[in-house]
């Protein structure tokens, strides 16, 4: 991830550079500043799937609890929800 952040930094900023020193029609700079805003937009994004997709492997128990729950009371939601049956074995 830090490989990747310093690469989006470094483009980005030269980007920046390249076009606040470019004396080109405002289109070609809006379109450059579009496309920075549109390159950290998919950083952030990525950056931020990867951290709930960790915090979804630590909370994977107490979602599962959640699912059995609403599945024992609405049992046509089992086939949507699909959760992870009760495994004592797991408990160990």
């Amino acid at each position: 991830m830090d490989y990747w952040s310093s690469n989006v930094c470094a483009l980005s900023l030269t980007l920046g550079v390249m076009l606040s020193s470019a004396d080109s029609n405002l289109f070609v700079q809006y379109l450059g500043y579009a496309l920075i805003i549109l390159l950290n937009l998919s950083f952030i994004l990525w950056m931020a799937g990867m951290v709930l997709s960790a915090y979804m492997e630590v909370f994977d128990d107490i979602v599962n609890k959640i699912k059995l729950f609403i599945c024992k009371m609405f049992p046509s939601m089992r086939k949507i929800l699909k959760p992870k049956e009760f495994d004592p074995e797991r408990l160990k």
